[in-house]
């Protein structure tokens, strides 16, 4: 949900897309997705919520780290792992607005969703999920957690 007055449909662009991640060596996962939302325009941010929702309940605890919230999914031999900017990594793309020591990723045993709040003029502001899929257990341990943590620039040229 973009609470935004002024944008058309075509201002606002939602890409879901495969990508190759960059990986320590040795390490793989067998499909990483990029949900990628784009504002087309340079535009007041009063509130922005990005939420992603899945019907199998999450094991174990959420599986965050410098710069990423991330949570992880299993079920019958299928790893799945979801992650997105914490506010410290969001507070280098958007400074001056306090991200850095905020919450704003909210974690549930079935979705993530970004929500943040009064991110004021921004010209083409951008947010990401990166969805791994990995075998459970994984060939090589934290294959996909490492999927998930990719720099938003990166992204934004897949």
């Amino acid at each position: 949900m973009l609470n935004v007055a002024d944008l058309s449909r075509n201002q606002i662009s939602f890409r879901a897309t495969g990508f190759l991640p960059q990986l320590p060596p040795g390490m793989s996962v067998k499909r990483c997705t990029l949900l990628l939302l784009v504002v087309e325009a340079f535009v007041e941010l009063e509130e922005v919520s990005f939420d992603l929702t899945f019907s199998t309940k999450a094991v174990g605890a959420p599986c965050t780290g410098q710069c990423l919230d991330a949570q992880e999914w299993s079920d019958n031999g299928k790893l799945v792992v979801i992650g997105t900017e914490d506010g410290e990594a969001l507070s280098y793309r958007f400074p001056q607005i306090g991200l850095e020591d905020k919450a704003v990723v909210e974690l549930s045993d079935r979705s993530m969703t970004l929500r943040l709040a009064d991110l004021g003029k921004r010209n083409r502001p951008s947010f990401h999920f990166i969805i791994a899929e990995n075998d459970d257990p994984e060939p090589v341990e934290s294959s996909a957690w490492f999927a998930v943590d990719q720099a938003h620039e990166f992204l934004l040229g897949q």
